[in-house]
């Protein structure tokens, strides 16, 4: 029998694909220049701007001030770069182009079954909304019992402040300690920070091992949960211009 009570899910390639390739590939008509853009230019630092409570008005002003100092070759590179960095906060969703559907068949399986389900996610306020709707709105907040995003705390994974946070909540609201959550997240280093705060946690790798942990590492039964498609595209994404 299982000690887990509750079961938080990170979202970004555990729920929903994230992979700025999605997007710039339709935007750079050069395929290896569209990696390069995300590979070298495309800054985490920038995003996590956004995740972290910053609108995108204000965090791509400091990716654009970036080009004076880090990046001036790309200015020549890329002629529409401003329109480039604009695009990720207008078409966010096109960056998490797949429902992860066997993990929110789980999601929602484990919740029919009696165990609260919690989201705890690095997300920028103004993307969630378009990124859900694209996906029928599948990550909307009815589908869990408690839901803490980075942009609204503004706090952001691996630090142990939004861990212990969301450990607080979980006493407040449910009554449960540390040691009753269990932590999905596909970083390794939030994993680990999860778990210096008490956490008990799943390094995510797929859908398929996921279910497998659950049962084997800590007795959550899952095979009544049908398997559903690895992957299903969010609607009317894919099909975006060249930028010139």
């Amino acid at each position: 029998m299982s000690l887990i009570e509750a079961i938080v899910w990170d979202l970004g390639n555990v729920l929903v694909s994230w992979n700025p390739m999605d997007l710039y590939e339709q935007l750079i008509s050069d395929k290896d220049k569209a990696q390069y853009w995300v590979d070298s230019v495309f800054s985490m630092e920038w995003n996590q701007l956004a995740d972290s409570g910053m609108s995108y008005a204000q965090a791509n002003q400091v990716w654009l001030n970036k080009f004076d100092t880090d990046y001036p070759e790309n200015k020549l590179n890329y002629p529409p770069y401003k329109k480039l960095v604009e695009a990720y906060g207008h078409y966010a969703q096109e960056a998490h182009a797949y429902l992860l559907a066997d993990s929110i068949a789980l999601r929602d399986g484990l919740r029919a079954d009696g165990f609260i389900t919690m989201a705890l996610t690095n997300f920028s306020y103004e993307s969630l909304p378009k990124v859900s709707a694209a996906h029928g709105n599948k990550l909307d907040r009815e589908f869990f019992d408690y839901f803490m995003m980075s942009s609204e705390v503004r706090l952001t994974k691996p630090s142990r402040d939004i861990f212990n946070l969301l450990i607080d909540e979980a006493v407040k609201q449910f009554g449960i300690d540390a040691g009753q959550i269990l932590f999905i997240d596909d970083s390794e280093k939030n994993v680990i920070a999860a778990g210096q705060c008490g956490l008990n946690t799943i390094h995510y790798q797929s859908a398929q091992d996921l279910r497998h942990r659950l049962t084997h590492d800590f007795g959550i039964k899952n095979t009544h949960i049908p398997v559903c498609e690895s992957r299903i595209k969010g609607k009317n994404l894919g099909k975006l211009p060249f930028l010139r």
